[in-house]
Order: structure tokens, then sequence, then C-alpha cells
């Protein structure tokens, strides 16, 4: 009967227990997440070791900052604009500090293969975050200097990047 009620027991918690989910996002996607209806607090590890881990989201506790960013809305928690500072374990945290729920994100950069034809040129805008403003250009050949590019801040403290690659004359 006791082992009965055990096996019964360890049921109940692995019940309550979600699986540990993983997600892979690009550079500037938003990742979505169900929240559970018990969880009172959204901790981050982050996978970079400078950082300390941060409680992100506790409803009951105003001296959270808030991030602009991270938002619950109609039950789902919200993260825009991804950047690899998001990488990490996330943990939902229930009564008496219980880990309802665990996942990790891993933030990837995205990547784009532009090719011109001779004398045109080639412009695009793509958001990115102060501080990693990450752009390169691989000509095709080794002398091959006629690439410039620049960043311009904007009131929503993103970069917009343009790179302007024009034929040398």
């Amino acid at each position: 009967m006791l082992v009965f009620m055990l096996l019964l027991l360890l049921r109940a918690a692995s019940v309550d227990a979600a699986p540990d989910y993983s997600y892979e996002k690009q550079y500037g996607e938003t990742l979505t997440v169900r929240m559970w209806s018990n969880a009172l607090s959204l901790k981050f590890i982050p996978d970079n070791t400078n950082f300390e881990s941060e409680i992100f989201l506790k409803p009951s506790d105003p001296s959270v900052p808030v991030d602009s960013r991270r938002s619950v809305f109609g039950g789902h928690l919200e993260i825009k604009n991804l950047t690899q500072k998001d990488d990490g374990i996330y943990e939902m945290i229930g009564q008496n500090e219980r880990v309802l729920k665990t996942w990790s994100l891993e933030v990837t950069a995205q990547y784009k293969d532009l090719e011109r034809k001779a004398g045109e040129e080639l412009r695009f805008t793509f958001p990115l975050v102060k501080d990693h403003c990450n752009i390169h250009f691989f000509p095709k050949k080794k002398d091959d200097e006629r690439t410039r590019w620049r960043c311009r801040s904007r009131a929503t403290d993103t970069l917009r990047s343009e790179i302007n690659m024009m034929e040398s004359p």
C-alpha cells in the first residue's frame, strides 16, 4: 500500500512539471510562450556568464524593472526584437519558488546573401540594436574596397543600417 501511495505521489508531481522546451529564433524575431495560470514570476538565466540571473516579471513586486520588449498579454509571454542578450534559460516560477516550466532560447544571426549586377547600387535597411551592428562584406576579389556602411540612431534606440556597394569608376 505504501509503494502504491508513493507511485501515486510521483505521478502527480510529474503531471505538474512541464517537459523542457528549446526554442531557436533569429535575431529581431518575437518569441511567444504560453504562461501557466499559477505562475508568479519569470526568471532569466543568461548564457553569457558575465551576467547574473534576473527576475524580469513579478506582478506582485513593483521593484522588478519593466522591460518594454517583454510583456504578458492574454496568457502569453512575448519577447520582441530578440538579440543574443536573450540567449539563456527561462524559468516560470510558482508558489514556494517551485519551477513550473523551463525552456531555453538560442538567438541566431540572420544571414543575407545579396548580389547585384555590375554598376548597380545595392541598398537595404535592417533593424539592429545598438552595440550589435555587425555587418560584413566579403568581396569576390581580394582588392575590392568599394564598401561603405553607416549606422543611424532612431528614437526607438535601434540602428538603421545601410550598405551601399557601388562600382568604382
